[in-house]
């Protein structure tokens, strides 16, 4: 499974069609509207690197008023155990890392 997050410029006034949009396309699973130098941030999921640059290139880079993205691949790390099951909490927490390339 690969996972990425996706930055996307759109054009001025365009943002919630944009939204709209990529809420309909398989793979991606969250979308936010965002403030700042890019316009919205999605999270998309594919099976492999070539489902993850058709879902980018075929999808995303397609739609209309869509001025430029960036794109950032998530590596989960996991570095240990928050704290020990016991008798009352036997529930384990671990700590994950998310680490863009």
């Amino acid at each position: 499974m690969s996972e990425a997050y996706v930055l996307i410029n759109c054009a001025l006034g365009h943002e919630e069609d944009i939204i709209e949009e990529l809420t309909t396309v398989p793979g991606i699973s969250e979308v936010h509207g965002t403030f700042g130098a890019y316009d919205i941030l999605t999270k998309v999921s594919g099976n492999d690197s070539t489902d993850m640059r058709d879902i980018i290139t075929e999808k995303i880079r397609k739609i209309k008023f869509t001025k430029g993205i960036i794109k950032r691949y998530i590596q989960n790390i996991n570095i240990g155990v928050l704290q020990k099951p016991t008798s009352k909490h036997p529930t384990v927490t671990t700590i994950s890392v998310l680490k863009t390339t």
